[in-house]
């Protein structure tokens, strides 16, 4: 349940919930994307309670959250929450309390050993957050206490021995915004139970009515612990040093360019790697308006992050080149069309390889009418999982996919809408892949013995 606007009160939510703080480095909770081609806009719109919607298992509140105004200017939020998720359970200690390595979120409850790991570990959670606004200057102070019934038993091994592995935590964070004629100046520090400490700073700047830029740095600690950090980072909210710079230029109405440079480094060891690495990813891409009915864009991305080769264990650059033609059209009021080519390669030592996709999106949303569509067709070939290349899909309310294409094959999806009576909708997605370059699909208990794999989902809304 969910109540916003009664007199103090600005919100507040009874139920399964998401929140955002700040940049993101103590509390963001719902989902966040990093680095995209809107190139300017890296700071992250904090200071949130709002309903869960999504369909994750584990990735949410349970409970509480208030978000009220007690004084001009000055906004206060808490909350408090407390429900079981699925763990994968390695022993049971003398005080019967269960001792676990990960916390699942698949939400697959198929086998006997998956039934036993559903709902047998209780997270609480409480804290605050305040925030007080004054002219053009915005500061946060948030906390958080995690406590965990279970012994969280994690396999430690080099690269992950900073990680979190007890059963408490606390988060604490600063954050801020400054408003300066043309610049808006954001960032935040975070600090952790264990002494680890986070920081991201950032300047959005418009240097004139055609051309803007933001600049952003992020050193992130090994040892910083915050169990739903999703600040902007290359990788994590964790281990990680980075300088992002962004530039777009609009000369007309018609025409834009865009791009970043984010150059980073791992100063700790990461998974597969057994050495501190750096990286760099550039981005550049042109818009045009052709008509009112026609855009188009060309994108070139280039990324550059070093790997350890499993044979000689050195440390060499792997370099991903993807490039990207995609144009929108309309027919008129009711009819859409877009077309995408994309090309991604691989350069790692004495392995390149080369793989594109192809797709063709039809969409019918009427002015007036029941049913509205949208369709995708899809040709994909890339060597490997190295060349895959990512698309977002259209999905059921709520609902959102962005699949990695690999191997070689064509997909065929469609989503329609149908609004049966008033305030009744009802949504259909069927989605149909066939690969040519194998006859087996997936492994373990997910294994389709076949090339061909259908998903199917439903989804009715009765709005009161």
């Amino acid at each position: 349940m969910q109540a916003k606007k009664i007199g103090k009160i600005k919100n507040v939510i009874i139920g399964d919930y998401q929140m955002n703080f700040g940049q993101g480095l103590v509390m963001q909770s719902g989902m966040s994307f990093g680095k995209s081609s809107e190139v300017i806009n890296i700071q992250k719109s904090g200071n949130l309670i709002k309903a869960h919607t999504a369909a994750a298992e584990n990735l949410f509140f349970r409970g509480t959250a208030i978000q009220i105004e007690p004084l001009k200017n000055l906004e206060f939020i808490a909350f408090y929450s407390s429900h079981k998720v699925d763990a994968n359970i390695v022993d049971t200690l003398e005080n019967d309390e269960l001792a676990f390595s990960s916390i699942q979120g698949t939400g697959m409850h198929r086998t006997a050993s998956e039934l036993l790991d559903k709902n047998v570990i209780l997270q609480n959670h409480f804290g605050t957050h305040v925030n007080y606004n004054y002219k053009q200057l915005n500061l946060g102070l948030s906390y958080y206490k995690t406590k965990i019934e279970g012994e969280y038993n994690k396999s430690i091994y080099p690269y992950n021995q900073f990680d979190f592995n007890g059963n408490t935590n606390q988060n604490y964070g600063l954050d801020y915004q400054f408003l300066y004629k043309n610049m808006n100046f954001f960032g935040e520090v975070g600090r952790s139970e264990n002494g680890g400490i986070a920081h991201i700073n950032g300047v959005m700047l418009g240097l004139d009515k055609s051309l803007s830029a933001s600049l952003l740095y992020r050193d992130y600690a090994k040892d910083y612990q915050s169990e739903y950090a999703n600040a902007f980072a290359e990788r994590s909210s964790q281990n990680e040093k980075g300088v992002y710079f962004g530039l777009e230029f609009t000369p007309n109405h018609k025409f834009k360019i865009k791009g970043y440079a984010d150059n980073y480094e791992f100063p700790w060891l990461r998974f597969g790697v057994d050495a501190p690495t750096k990286g760099n990813d550039y981005l550049l891409q042109a818009d045009y308006k052709i008509n009112r009915a026609t855009k188009m864009y060309v994108r070139y991305k280039s990324e550059t992050k070093e790997e350890q080769l499993s044979e000689s264990l050195a440390i060499i650059g792997k370099r991903k080149d993807n490039f990207r033609f995609h144009i929108n059209y309309k027919e008129g009021d009711n009819w859409a069309f877009a077309n995408r080519f994309e090309t991604s390669s691989i350069n790692l030592g004495n392995q390149q390889e080369m793989g594109y996709m192809l797709y063709q999106d039809v969409k019918y949303k009427p002015l007036f009418g029941k049913i509205t569509f949208s369709s995708r067709y899809v040709l994909f070939n890339t060597p490997t999982y190295d060349s895959r290349i990512y698309a977002y899909e259209n999905d059921v309310l709520y609902g959102y996919s962005i699949p990695a294409y690999y191997g070689k094959g064509i997909k065929i999806y469609l989503v329609a809408k149908c609004n049966i009576i008033r305030n009744l909708d009802f949504w259909l997605r069927i989605a149909q892949t066939t690969y040519t370059d194998r006859e087996v699909l997936k492994s373990g208990w997910d294994e389709i013995n076949g090339n061909k794999m259908t998903d199917l989902k439903l989804q009715l809304r009765y709005k009161f």
